[in-house]
């Protein structure tokens, strides 16, 4: 059967969602959260394979879709990254660590699919999100709590 996926471009995909779920961990790995480096990029990397052997099949046999496997992908690493939300009494830690385990499955499902260029610029926008977000959040509680104001019910960082 002939896979319209050569091996230098599985290397490709799989290589760069390793690399979006390396960048994508090491600031939660940085952070001490739950989810690091090793889940991020493992998400990733099983995202990205899942939709190479998903296409592939889908040109091997018609009656295969793609779209199936990236529907079921979406919902398993949604469950996941359920695993990292923790709850003590009204506040809820883990919400951003899961979030990015979503993101790096669903980047991990653009490498799969080819989509580079996609996958860096979520991968950029993600992790801007992440660290400078991060920054300008702590520099503003810093600033409220100064002015002698409460802390503010959601946590930085989470």
């Amino acid at each position: 059967m002939g896979s319209v996926v050569e091996f230098p471009e599985i290397l490709w995909r799989l290589g760069a969602a390793a690399l979006a779920g390396f960048l994508l961990g090491l600031d939660r790995e940085l952070a001490r959260k739950p989810a690091g480096v090793k889940t991020h990029m493992l998400i990733a990397i099983g995202s990205a394979l899942t939709v190479t052997v998903a296409i592939a099949l889908g040109a091997d046999f018609n009656n295969i879709d793609p779209n199936r496997a990236i529907q079921g992908l979406v919902s398993a690493v949604g469950f996941i990254g359920a695993g990292a939300l923790i709850q003590r009494g009204d506040r809820k830690s883990g919400i951003t660590t899961a979030t990015a385990v979503w993101i790096a499955g669903v980047i991990g499902i653009a490498c799969g699919a080819g989509y580079y260029v996609a996958a860096a610029t979520a991968t950029g926008l993600v992790l801007i999100v992440l660290v400078p977000i991060k920054w300008i959040e702590h520099w503003a509680e810093h600033r409220w709590r100064k002015r002698g104001n409460p802390p503010s019910e959601t946590q930085p960082g989470a």
